[in-house]
């Protein structure tokens, strides 16, 4: 049956990411007592704090936008996701250099301009 489960791709790609994750996780656990003996309440909340607004701001700063934005695969569906984001002709529409091909077609297509 495992073998079964392993055979396909996707099965074997979650796989490594839950194993990853909760292996993570189980560490957080173990180590946690010794955290708590070290640090205050107070510098585990300021640690909270810092993570929210990094986490906020690091899709941005990486330059990580397949994070926020929904990539086509057809033109086709670039212009109706572009329809969907209220993209007119006229527009400015600012996208990253490694964006594929698809995008900037149906940016045209609008009339709008790719920045």
């Amino acid at each position: 049956m495992i073998k079964k489960i392993l055979k396909s791709e996707f099965n074997r790609n979650v796989l490594t990411l839950l194993t990853g994750t909760t292996l993570a996780q189980a560490i957080l656990f173990l180590i946690a007592p010794i955290l708590t003996r070290i640090f205050l309440p107070e510098d585990f909340g300021i640690l909270t704090a810092f993570i929210a607004v990094f986490t906020v701001f690091s899709t941005f700063i990486t330059l990580k936008y397949d994070q926020v934005i929904i990539l086509p695969k057809s033109d086709k569906e670039a212009f109706n996701l572009l329809k969907a984001m209220k993209v007119k002709k006229g527009d400015e529409v600012i996208i990253p250099g490694y964006t594929c091909v698809v995008i900037p077609n149906a940016i045209k297509y609008l009339r709008a301009r790719p920045g």
